[in-house]
């Protein structure tokens, strides 16, 4: 993280400005820097008032030969009617940060009825929901979708996963990730799946060289102050600050008073530099004067807007959505919620000022995330 990975794309793609590319970020705000940094390019970003949509706009601009800046949620929209045409093109597709490509998509119990009573899908020998009603304009008209992308599988009898179509990646020259702990992702897991092959390049100041390169500990660790102290008992048990913790537990008054007290008499840092998550529906019952307006969620990463954040408070502790992880055993991957966990910390705490290799302090109550965060320091992992 910081180590300039966009930085890297951006020198590429103007050093190969015959090349033909689609950049994807998390957010519109990196499209729009892509596009400034990138002038030879003359990125397009897809507009919904010029074709009634963001993507009918971004299919036309593909099927011209355009280079396209575009978000992860529009690109996961991406219909396999448009891989020959990125195919002709030869495309080079860029992805800041890895892609959400496996996710439980739950369809409501009466949605299902419905479905399924009016025989309006069923499912096809590749075990893939499909869709019988080619006229249907109804309800479930973005369930339909979703199977005509050949994006929903079957899983169990009232279960769907989305995974994004493999082709919709093999459909460009290259594929380049933008990321950090790629080994032990979800996409890790989905490129294995696949039979997806890839390989390491680390950031120089020449741009991208092939290989691995570990990350500079020594550096980091004089750049982190972990609280030690009372206010971490709260979060002594394995699963404590879990989301299913927090829904059940009584102890959200005393999380908030430890958010309170680190903030204001810990640290006694003015609001401005705080910066603190939690789960999005806790948020409100442990917001608190001093650091409310620095709510950063706990899965944030590719932005530069918190740079000035030094004083953090990460109350979360997450795990792997338990279908996800059954779901790619079941195809032979294993997936490690440790890892998941580690990656969303370290991304979200290199929204601060670290990135910039400025000093931060950090409380983070959840002993199994504190440990990880720890083992991460000291050893190479």
């Amino acid at each position: 993280m910081g180590e300039g990975k966009t930085t890297a794309a951006i020198a590429y793609m103007n050093e190969n400005s015959a090349e033909r590319f689609i950049y994807v970020a998390p957010y519109l705000s990196e499209t729009e820097r892509i596009k400034e940094a990138c002038p030879a390019l003359h990125f397009q970003l897809p507009d919904n008032e010029i074709f009634g949509s963001k993507y009918a706009h971004f299919r036309w601009l593909v099927l011209r030969g355009e280079n396209v800046c575009i978000t992860h949620e529009l690109f996961k929209c991406l219909c396999t009617d448009l891989c020959e045409h990125l195919k002709a093109y030869h495309y080079t597709l860029i992805l800041d940060e890895e892609l959400e490509v496996i996710e439980n998509y739950e369809i409501k119990e009466g949605d299902w009825k419905l479905m399924l009573d009016s025989n309006l899908a069923t499912t096809a020998e590749d075990g893939y929901w499909k869709w019988i009603d080619r006229e249907y304009d109804g309800q479930l008209a973005e369930i339909k979708q979703l199977m005509d992308r050949h994006s929903l599988e079957k899983y169990g009898e009232k279960t769907a996963i989305w995974k994004l179509p493999a082709e919709n990646l093999e459909a460009f020259d290259n594929v380049y990730v933008l990321t950090y702990m790629f080994l032990g992702s979800v996409m890790d897991a989905y490129c294995q799946m696949e039979g997806l092959a890839y390989e390491y390049y680390h950031i120089e100041e020449t741009g991208f060289v092939k290989g691995y390169k570990a990350a500079n500990k020594e550096r980091i660790k004089r750049l982190i102050s972990i609280y030690e102290g009372r206010l971490n008992t709260v979060g002594d048990a394995t699963n404590a600050l879990s989301k299913s913790w927090c829904d059940r537990n009584t102890r959200m008054p005393l999380l908030k008073n430890n958010i309170y007290n680190y903030f204001h008499n810990i640290e006694s840092s003015p609001s401005e530099f705080n910066m603190w998550s939690c789960f999005k529906k806790k948020q409100r019952y442990l917001k608190g004067n001093g650091y409310a307006r620095g709510f950063v969620p706990f899965n944030t990463r590719a932005t530069n807007d918190y740079s000035n954040k030094k004083v953090l408070a990460y109350v979360v502790n997450s795990y792997l959505n338990p279908v996800i992880v059954q779901y790619v055993r079941k195809h032979e991957v294993e997936l490690n919620s440790d890892t998941f966990a580690l990656s969303c910390m370290l991304q979200w705490i290199w929204r601060s000022q670290i990135r910039n290799g400025k000093p931060i302090d950090i409380y983070i109550p959840s002993k199994r995330m504190r440990d990880l965060m720890i083992e991460w320091l000291y050893n190479e992992i």
